[in-house]
């Protein structure tokens, strides 16, 4: 460092010095190490979020030109065993109620397998190649066969749409971008989590444009829309509006005034909902 010399009287020789940083240095940055530190992840965020959003028109430009039929030949596999007992009282009806809406809905390309899995998950969800899975506790605790054809119009909107596929695209793109940039350490898995977040969201969009979708396509197949919100009012005790943004879908108070909202834009009609299970 610079040394300040101290001259003795009348400047006859040097007594003592004292140790002096410069004025200017460009190795010491005069902002705050945490500062840096945020900018620098700040950056780093930026150039990921950048790269996750290009990639992910990259998956949904790929999945829109993908045939359904190399779905069914290549990626059909990737789903686990659909397996469902042939005897189980609920699934005769529930292949109808598809059927019924299959009719009214455009070709897809898919042929679709549907299974009815065992569990207490109130739940159903679409698997590559067109297999559909709906739970019987769901089934279980329907109260009419509308509100069951609007959760398989559902499913149905997902395939319309590719969602399972643009999903399964955009899954590799995060685990593959957290890894290949940041490995497995903390800063790493605190990026893939915003990254997680944007996903999220993406998702939670793909959820709504089903929903209508379906809505759609009830109308179509019965003629109106009674019974559409039947599911999501059965699941308003299991919102937590805090963690909203932490959720892959919205929250069911959102998805039926989505869809009031909808049905009063559109002009459905509200009429009767048809016995479940149906009636001999």
């Amino acid at each position: 460092a610079p040394t300040e010399l101290r001259y003795g009287k009348n400047n006859q020789g040097p007594m003592s010095y004292v140790p002096k940083l410069p004025k200017e240095n460009v190795n010491v940055s005069k902002r705050h190490p945490l500062l840096d530190l945020a900018t620098l992840l700040g950056g780093a965020l930026a150039i990921l979020l950048g790269l996750y959003f290009l990639l992910g028109l990259a998956v949904d430009l790929t999945v829109d030109h993908l045939p359904a039929d190399f779905e069914a030949d290549h990626l059909a596999e990737l789903r686990f065993p659909m397996e469902t007992d042939p005897d189980d009282p609920f699934l005769d009806p529930t292949e109808d109620v598809l059927e019924r809406l299959l009719d009214h809905a455009d070709d897809m390309g898919y042929d679709f397998e549907l299974a009815v899995a065992p569990g207490n998950d109130i739940n159903a969800f679409a698997l590559p190649g067109g297999g559909i899975v709906i739970m019987r506790a769901l089934l279980s605790q329907a109260e009419s066969e509308n509100e069951v054809a609007m959760v398989l119009a559902h499913e149905l909107g997902h395939f319309a749409h590719r969602d399972h596929l643009r999903g399964l695209g955009r899954g590799l793109v995060i685990a593959s971008l957290s890894a290949l940039m940041f490995g497995d350490d903390t800063i790493g898995r605190v990026l893939g989590s915003t990254l997680n977040l944007a996903q999220l969201s993406y998702s939670r969009g793909q959820e709504t444009a089903a929903d209508i979708y379906g809505l759609q396509l009830l109308n179509k197949a019965y003629g109106h829309v009674g019974g559409s919100t039947a599911f999501f009012e059965r699941l308003l005790e299991k919102d937590i509006p805090g963690l909203a943004w932490a959720t892959s879908h919205p929250l069911s108070r959102k998805r039926i005034s989505t869809i009031q909202a909808h049905i009063g834009q559109r002009g459905y009609a509200q009429q009767a909902t048809l016995p479940w299970p149906p009636l001999e």
